[in-house]
């Protein structure tokens, strides 16, 4: 335990106002459990304080020692004031609160864009297969779970068509398993085909507008034409009129 000068000081001058070489050696060997000729030697009292000083400072006893010194002669001024203020000196320090942690804002993942239309019929249309064989498999399996536990108990019966019940239900599995491959190669080529109609479509239909347009042309002209012819004849009509 370090000690300050000042400390040091005021702890030497009490027990020097307090006790006699003597009395200093009997509350020692009662208080502290000690021997003051092992512990702290001196040629005289003023020695013998300081080392007894030095030798609880060491030993981490020095609030033992000031203690002790006080009760075995309460009605000194100077070892009362002693022990009210060593109180304050080893004290333990008031606990720091810890700081409030402040909530950390978790960043939250993008949304996914929405799909459109045709992806999510595609999807459908490649899910819909999928969950067909899957159900045919797992129909298949029982099926075969079933017949193996009928088979248990009337063995004797199932016996000669065993064979081809296992039979059938291999070929039905295998069949599953070939439509959905099927299934999962056919649908690029259709994807593949259906937008090639809708290109064919789309350049049929301009095709036909650009076809359309001289018609429309070549009827106004000849509706213009047919317009001067009137306008002509009845200017004719006219002049005879007046002639």
């Amino acid at each position: 335990m370090l000690l300050t000068g000042t400390q040091i000081q005021r702890i030497h001058k009490a027990l020097l106002d307090g006790y006699t070489p003597e009395s200093l050696r009997q509350m020692v060997r009662i208080a502290l459990d000690e021997r003051m000729e092992v512990i702290a030697g001196g040629a005289n009292l003023s020695d013998q304080v300081m080392n007894l000083i030095e030798w609880s400072a060491a030993h981490d006893r020095t609030p033992e020692l000031i203690a002790a010194a006080h009760t075995h002669n309460p009605r000194n001024a100077a070892l009362a004031a002693l022990d009210r203020d060593a109180q304050a000196w080893f004290a333990a320090p008031a606990p720091v609160a810890p700081a409030a942690q402040q909530p950390v804002a978790t960043a939250q993942p993008p949304a996914a864009p929405p799909r459109s239309r045709e992806t999510r019929t595609m999807t459908r249309n490649r899910t819909v297969p999928i969950t067909l064989a899957v159900i045919s498999a797992t129909l298949t399996l029982l099926l075969g779970l079933l017949v193996n536990l009928a088979s248990t108990y009337i063995a004797e019966a199932l016996r000669p068509y065993a064979p081809w019940v296992f039979v059938l239900l291999g070929v039905v599995f295998v069949a599953s398993v070939a439509v959905l491959i099927w299934q999962m190669r056919a649908e690029p080529a259709s994807s593949s085909v259906d937008a090639a109609g809708a290109r064919i479509e789309q350049s049929a239909t301009d095709g036909s507008a650009i076809v359309r347009s001289p018609n429309r042309i070549a009827g106004a002209d000849n509706a213009a034409i047919s317009q001067s012819a009137a306008n002509k004849s009845r200017i004719e009509d006219s002049g005879n009129s007046i002639e």
